[in-house]
């Protein structure tokens, strides 16, 4: 049947479930920079009309969302996500070996 199948593929896949995981961040954090290229875009376009962009309440939105998730501390870093996940753990793994 069709789960008899879809639960030996789970199987199957159970060993790279970490990738997996972070094939699905990589994507969503690929998705949320493409959509906020707009957005930024839009920024510069008021900044140079000279009319004044709409920064805190983007702030404000940030830091309701990292109330929601309890995070007690944001990292900007001139790298993208991906460059400071492979350099932080995957790098090592592989020197490791």
């Amino acid at each position: 049947s069709g789960f008899a199948v879809m639960g030996r593929l789970i199987g199957l896949v159970k060993p790279l479930a970490r990738y997996m995981v972070l094939a699905i961040a990589m994507g969503l954090m690929g998705h949320l920079c493409a959509a906020f290229i707009t957005i930024f875009g839009g920024f510069a376009a008021l900044n140079v009309l000279g009319l004044e962009t709409p920064l805190i309440p983007g702030i404000l939105v940030l830091q309701y969302i990292l109330e929601q998730y309890q995070v007690s501390q944001l990292t900007v870093s001139r790298y993208g996500a991906r460059e400071g996940y492979l350099r932080r753990v995957v790098q090592p793994q592989l020197t490791a070996e």
